[in-house]
């Protein structure tokens, strides 16, 4: 079964996936939330930890990298610049936590 995108906002499709079998579903309300408004990228953070997000471009190229210490219910912010999809990377106190696809329209 596919998995189908869910549209946050007019910018935004979030799909989740996981590390063995790729897209697997849209990322729960409950868990780190990831979503795109106009030229930024925002991740919320359900968890306390030492994060880092990275963001890709299709080509596989490195677009984008912010660290941070964040507390539960904290966001941070990290500026795309073209339209297209993008995989996002966020590690977590050195370990991979999430990867997610978000497409900028």
């Amino acid at each position: 079964r596919s998995p189908r995108p869910v549209t946050l906002f007019p910018y935004t499709t979030l799909f989740r996936s996981d590390q063995t079998s790729g897209l697997t579903g849209v990322e729960a309300a409950d868990e780190m939330n990831i979503y795109t408004v106009t030229d930024g990228l925002f991740v919320e953070f359900a968890e306390a930890g030492a994060y880092v997000v990275s963001v890709y471009n299709v080509q596989g190229q490195l677009v984008a990298e912010k660290a941070a210490a964040a507390e539960a219910g904290n966001k941070m912010q990290v500026s795309l610049g073209q339209n297209g999809v993008y995989v996002v990377k966020v590690t977590k106190d050195g370990e991979t936590y999430r990867s997610v696809k978000v497409m900028k329209k």
